[in-house]
């Protein structure tokens, strides 16, 4: 009988997200895994003119991690280049596509909204308190 796959250490498994669910199935005689650094992720070389400008202008704000990050975030840069120079003849595809890439990197937050103040039924002033379905029978 052949010997199963060899054991992966702690920070391999904490890397994977193995512990995220179960934090207490830690192994305790391995130490655990140091907290990693964040990464620089550099602007692809063929990033020019607007879809430069917007690399340079969002990525801080995206959530990008890896290599393939980084070209998913220039692939909306030039999306989103696009999309200013000539929205109203971007394909309904490529706007999809761009929005799916906002929605991945975290860029569609909505904004702060005012809530909506409920306003007084017109009604009111029609009717009396006595009236079928009034709170106060």
């Amino acid at each position: 009988m052949k010997p199963g796959p060899k054991p992966k250490s702690a920070a391999e498994l904490e890397a994977s997200g193995a512990f995220a669910k179960n934090p207490s199935r830690r192994r305790s005689d391995e130490e655990e895994a140091p907290e990693a650094e964040p990464r620089k992720i550099k602007k692809p070389s063929f990033l020019k003119g607007v879809a430069g400008k917007l690399w340079d202008e969002h990525s801080v704000n995206a959530d990008l991690r890896t290599a393939f990050d980084a070209e998913s975030f220039a692939t909306w840069c030039v999306l989103q280049a696009e999309f200013r120079k000539d929205s109203a003849h971007m394909q309904t595809s490529r706007l999809n596509i761009k929005r799916a890439y906002e929605e991945r990197f975290g860029l569609n937050r909505p904004r702060a909204v005012k809530p909506i103040e409920k306003q007084a039924d017109p009604a009111e002033k029609y009717f009396e308190d006595d009236r079928p379905g009034s709170r106060l029978q």
